[in-house]
């Protein structure tokens, strides 16, 4: 049986820590920052060792946040800045110290004995939602779009049986694995044809200069 709950009943609805200034020249420190480009546009989660030694940031902050805003795995940022309010899981957080999220982001962290934190992400991130969040949740009244976190811990979602909400998180992961294979392959094709490309060229050019 599938029933209709808030967000707020099946999560609770975190704020990002403030982060003033440039993170880049925060001097170094225990904090690990997870950015928004470590969030993919098309909700793969985030596991913190596929990061980039040089894309990941590990900083002081100021004021030290308080243990809530510390990210755990099974939390889900949401991006509540643009119109691209996109959902991942972490799957994996660093092991050497704290992990928090900035301000940009809302942290969703699932009431698991509710709700699946895959399955929140494939829902929240289905177009239907997204659609509904665009309509009757995000403000356009600022210079950059935001999606309010006390009008966003109302929105109804769908919660089925523990069993389809397993089911529909496994079909999610996989169609999202499809899709980094469809993406790598067409790297590779444009790779192929690239180099194909100036082999033919380096040909004709060589032949020009032999007749």
């Amino acid at each position: 049986m599938t029933v209709l709950m808030q967000l707020s009943e099946i999560a609770d609805i975190l704020p990002g820590t403030t982060i003033p200034g440039r993170i880049d020249n925060l001097p170094p420190g225990p904090y690990h920052i997870l950015m928004p480009r470590h969030a993919s546009e098309d909700g793969q989660p985030i596991k913190y060792s596929d990061i980039p030694l040089d894309e990941r940031s590990q900083v002081m902050l100021d004021r030290v946040p308080s243990p809530q805003r510390h990210l755990c795995c099974g939390d889900l940022l949401f991006m509540s800045r643009g119109i691209k309010n996109r959902s991942c899981v972490i799957e994996e957080l660093p092991e050497d110290g704290p992990a928090v999220a900035p301000i940009v982001f809302h942290v969703i962290r699932p009431k698991q004995d509710r709700i699946i934190p895959g399955y929140l992400a494939w829902v929240l991130n289905q177009s239907r939602t997204q659609n509904t969040i665009a309509r009757e949740i995000r403000t356009s009244s600022v210079s950059t779009p935001m999606v309010p976190r006390k009008d966003f811990e109302k929105l109804l979602l769908p919660v089925p049986s523990r069993e389809r909400q397993q089911q529909l998180t496994e079909l999610s992961l996989l169609m999202l694995r499809e899709l980094r294979l469809q993406h790598r392959l067409a790297e590779l094709t444009e790779q192929r044809n690239g180099g194909l490309g100036a082999k033919l060229l380096q040909q004709l050019t060589d032949n020009e200069i032999s007749s």
